[in-house]
């Protein structure tokens, strides 16, 4: 293993940075896991108050990682990240670590919840088109055998 050689105060500055980010990772987290309790009880002002709380998350992630980025660019955040093993300093190594995997924990659980309010939107969205009755996208076999566009409450079950 090489070890990436970064001045000691770089290195605390990272680390100051770092902690930042955890945090505001762990502050991420939060607002994902009470969008996922909000998504299952179906609360629409919940789940509204539970995007504004995610949104606040991000915006403090943006202002930690962008900070973090300026103290980073004349080394390779990629070696960084990819083996923090390598950091001399182990309190640095330690904390950029968890900094990556909290942050495919979000990412996996920000997808989730995104697929889930997709399906519901989706559902919600089949559910008035039905109840309005101008639903153009049902299609049934019409009497040639193929499939015919059959306006919602005009169809008949068969002639008599």
């Amino acid at each position: 293993m090489t070890q990436l050689s970064i001045s000691p105060d770089l290195e605390n500055k990272l680390i100051e940075k770092f902690d930042l980010l955890l945090q505001s990772l762990h502050t991420f987290k939060q607002a994902l896991d009470f969008e996922t309790d909000t998504i299952k009880t179906k609360s629409p002002v919940e789940l509204t108050q539970s995007s504004e709380q995610k949104q606040s998350a991000v915006k403090a992630l943006e202002v930690a990682t962008l900070n973090i980025a300026v103290d980073i660019k004349p080394i390779r955040i990629d070696k960084i990240l990819m083996a923090p093993e390598n950091l001399s300093n182990q309190q640095l190594a330690k904390l950029v670590k968890e900094c990556a995997e909290l942050t495919v924990i979000c990412n996996n659980q920000n997808i989730s919840n995104g697929m889930s309010i997709q399906i519901l939107s989706n559902a919600n969205s089949e559910m008035l088109h039905l109840l309005k009755g101008d639903n153009n996208s049902v299609k049934l076999y019409g009497a040639k055998g193929g499939k015919e566009q059959q306006p919602i409450g005009k169809t008949t079950l068969g002639k008599a």
